[in-house]
């Protein structure tokens, strides 16, 4: 296991922890044993390599992740010596929570509200939530809530670190593996030197995206060093996991795997329409659907700089939103999971007029049934 991020202190790797290749992060092994000081047997169960047992170095490999019944079961000794960590008793761990809330239960609390005055609050004992508030929604009532609905189709969480990743992949639009080769082709056109994107790097990168939106820091403040003194909030510190260069190239081709050219004389919304079709068929095939279904609406903003609308066909203009112009996207979320399960693009008046049902019905109802009938499978148009 690894000890310390120290390059000083030497990376510790037993037996039967999960590794993946420094240059790969596509790649996942388990470690079998050890072959001499600081070299490894390691079967492959992801990556090119795939069902194959290599030799490997502890400069060639690193942690991935550990499955702790593994570790207890294998042989532990390693060429260093040193005494490996207890696993973490979670049993234990667990008796002791559920002592410590049974310990809370009726006890009150009082607090002062600026609004309200004085407030007492009970903590309340489990179990002891009954009223169902939403009783047309499907699931479980109270703090039975815990238990939880099934919301993939076909998935089953095994209760180890790469359940997320895995139920991301499940959820990813489309064909992970030809998204990488066209942003990797296209990237190798605008620098012929740039170096082939991965399935792994791609993932990291998605990770890095998404997590920037909750971070204070902005553009390239996420790659720069640490203030001194330190924050109270820890710098998020990108620069561990992908330079700022390699990300932003990344991003630039982007959309390279996102329209279909082929397409470009027939329909303007080219370069994006197929993710949305990919999206609306992945959730169809993946996503459990629920009772309730919800239909909506969000924007995705856009403020063109010298021109009207950019390279967009149209551009709406929605007064109540926070951001008015960009391209508006009707939905439907499911009131069950809250995942969204359907998209389709507004593409000006113009364009929705030639729309199913928009002959025998007005703009909004013709509208509504292709949202209902879009959760089923058929396209916005």
């Amino acid at each position: 296991m690894v000890k310390s991020t120290n390059s000083k202190e030497k990376t510790k790797i037993s037996v039967g922890a999960r590794v993946q290749l420094k240059k790969d992060q596509s790649t996942d092994g388990k470690v079998l044993g050890s072959t001499g000081k600081a070299k490894w047997n390691v079967e492959w169960t992801e990556g090119d390599q795939r069902g194959q047992t290599t030799e490997q170095s502890t400069k060639s490999i690193r942690l991935w992740r550990v499955n702790i019944a593994e570790i207890q079961a294998a042989d532990t000794s390693s060429d260093s010596g040193d005494d490996e960590a207890e696993p973490i008793n979670h049993p234990e761990l667990k008796r002791k929570f559920e002592a410590h809330a049974k310990s809370l239960e009726n006890k009150q609390v009082k607090v002062r509200c600026p609004k309200m005055g004085e407030v007492t609050w009970t903590y309340a004992p489990r179990g002891s939530a009954t009223l169902d508030y939403f009783p047309s929604v499907s699931g479980p009532t109270g703090v039975k809530a815990s238990n939880q609905m099934d919301v993939l189709k076909n998935f089953k969480f095994l209760g180890e670190r790469g359940d997320s990743l895995r139920s991301w992949l499940q959820l990813y639009p489309g064909d992970i593996g030809a998204d990488v080769a066209a942003i990797s082709s296209a990237m190798k056109v605008k620098d012929d030197s740039a170096a082939d994107l991965t399935i792994g790097e791609y993932v990291v990168f998605h990770g890095l995206f998404v997590g920037a939106s909750v971070c204070v820091q902005r553009g390239h403040e996420l790659w720069d060093a640490p203030r001194k003194p330190r924050r109270f909030r820890k710098h998020p510190g990108f620069s561990e996991y992908m330079t700022r260069n390699r990300f932003d190239a990344i991003k630039s081709c982007l959309l390279a795997a996102c329209g279909d050219s082929s397409a470009a004389l027939t329909d303007k919304w080219w370069g994006i329409r197929p993710l949305f079709d990919r999206f609306n068929e992945n959730r169809l095939r993946t996503v459990v659907k629920s009772e309730l279904q919800v239909p909506d609406e969000v924007m995705s903003a856009f403020q063109p700089r010298t021109t009207p609308a950019a390279d967009l066909d149209h551009l709406s203009y929605v007064e109540r939103k926070p951001k008015k112009l960009g391209t508006e996207v009707k939905c439907v979320a499911d009131g069950g999971s809250g995942v969204m399960r359907f998209l389709g693009i507004q593409e000006g008046a113009g364009a929705m007029a030639t729309k199913r049902h928009r002959a025998k019905h007005a703009p909004a109802t013709a509208q509504a049934m292709r949202l209902v009938e879009g959760t089923r499978g058929a396209r916005f148009s």
